[in-house]
């Protein structure tokens, strides 16, 4: 092995110029690859921060009751149509709207927290309601949970752009700032809010201004302490929601349908509610692994034709060297080992180019105006993984030995004589 060794590096330093091409072909493939595959990935992870950032992974509800009047409306009595069943028949409303309401939740809250991978839980008072400001209306969704905690779920504090969210006091409310611009509302303003009914109504300072980067939240989206929002909506001492933050996001699914399977509630998790956004997410996936699929296979393929042209060139060296005793097995170790060699340097080449170029692409800054991430400063959302780096190096190494396959056995079976001739 010695002595194929000398003599692949005996060939690489003959012809440095080609070497060096050839390890440069090698080096741009690595670029290439770790390139695509850091600013997607840092995309997609800048995707789901802002989803899961900005929602809860689980929302727990109860489960619907379906409710229909007899025509007695006289009759106070009810009649259950079966043990378990979810429809209940009534011959009088006594309110005007029936709200799904969780009763007990300090229990229910104390069961969710025994289910392995679940990290904090909200319990939260949500409903529509009206923002009024002189003769404006805005109907919006009113969100009530304790600041701290709820802040666990959704990352709130990082949201706001202006006062505050933590410490909101029971007469103080935060919107985004779109709903802030649309009705011409500043931090410090009193606005009037309408609950459930008319009754259910107050005056309360915007003590923050929050953006979310969606339009649905920054325009249509309030949130206030839970017991304020629990008398705007109605519910007593009851919450409507329990939010749900996981461990790991992606397993928010089998989680939720865990806990459905095991509770009486009803469960939406954020793998079903933003489908269209994963399916991008996915979409981006593909692009990345086929860009660096032909990005691997360009590179293999100029390694490949520089060995061939090699075999050609040196093939009088190589008939010598079978004519002294040199066996097909050493020929072939050659070339391989050359190709290694290659593959090896333009590889670690490939990668100390991008860690420099992708360090410093993290330290531009984002231009002023609107951006997708507004919760980001940096104009290139990159994530630098060691096991990425470690894998495009490794498959761009394999690769090159791989496409030296075909020239190498090319030159094992040479014919002394006929190499000799020319």
């Amino acid at each position: 092995m010695r002595f194929e060794a000398m003599l692949a590096l005996r060939h690489l330093t003959s012809n440095r110029g080609q070497t060096a091409l050839t390890v440069g072909a090698v080096a741009v493939g690595v670029v290439a690859i770790l390139f695509i595959r850091s600013v997607i990935s840092g995309v997609q992870a800048e995707i789901v921060d802002d989803l899961i950032g900005s929602l809860p992974a689980i929302v727990v509800k109860p489960v619907e009751k379906f409710t229909a009047r007899l025509a007695d409306t006289d009759s106070r009595a009810a009649v259950d149509v079966g043990a378990g069943s979810d429809i209940l028949v009534t011959r009088e409303q006594k309110r005007p709207q029936q709200r799904e309401e969780i009763a007990g939740f300090a229990g229910v809250e104390a069961q969710l927290r025994t289910f392995p991978g679940v990290r904090a839980i909200a319990p939260v008072a949500q409903g529509g309601a009206t923002i009024r400001r002189g003769v404006k209306r805005f109907n919006v969704s009113l969100t009530g949970g304790d600041p701290a905690g709820l802040d666990t779920v959704i990352g709130m504090s990082k949201n706001v752009i202006a006062g505050k969210w933590i410490g909101l006091a029971p007469d103080e409310i935060i919107i985004g700032w779109r709903l802030a611009d649309d009705a011409g509302i500043r931090l410090g303003d009193r606005v009037r809010v309408e609950g459930a009914t008319p009754n259910l109504a107050g005056s309360y300072r915007v003590a923050g201004i929050f953006r979310t980067g969606t339009e649905g939240g920054d325009l249509g989206a309030v949130y206030t302490t839970r017991r304020t929002a629990q008398s705007l909506l109605g519910l007593g001492a009851n919450v409507s929601h329990l939010f749900l933050q996981v461990e790991e996001p992606f397993a928010a699914d089998k989680i939720a349908t865990r806990i459905a399977a095991a509770l009486p509630y009803k469960t939406e998790n954020w793998l079903v509610t933003n489908s269209t956004a994963l399916e991008g997410i996915q979409g981006m996936n593909g692009s990345r692994d086929m860009i660096s699929a032909f990005a691997l296979m360009a590179s293999s393929f100029a390694i490949a034709s520089v060995l061939i042209v090699s075999v050609v060139q040196k093939g009088k060296q190589i008939g010598i060297l079978k004519s002294m005793g040199a066996t097909d097995g050493q020929i072939l170790r050659v070339f391989t080992i050359e190709a290694g060699l290659i593959g090896l340097t333009g590889s670690l080449l490939g990668t100390a180019i991008s860690f420099a170029l992708l360090s410093w692409l993290m330290t531009i800054p984002l231009p002023p105006g609107p951006t997708p991430f507004p919760k980001h400063t940096v104009l290139f959302p990159i994530t630098i993984d060691g096991w990425t780096f470690t894998g495009a190096c490794s498959a761009a190494t394999f690769a090159t030995m791989l496409a030296a396959v075909l020239p190498a056995r090319r030159a094992a079976k040479l014919n002394p004589v006929e190499a000799i001739r020319g």
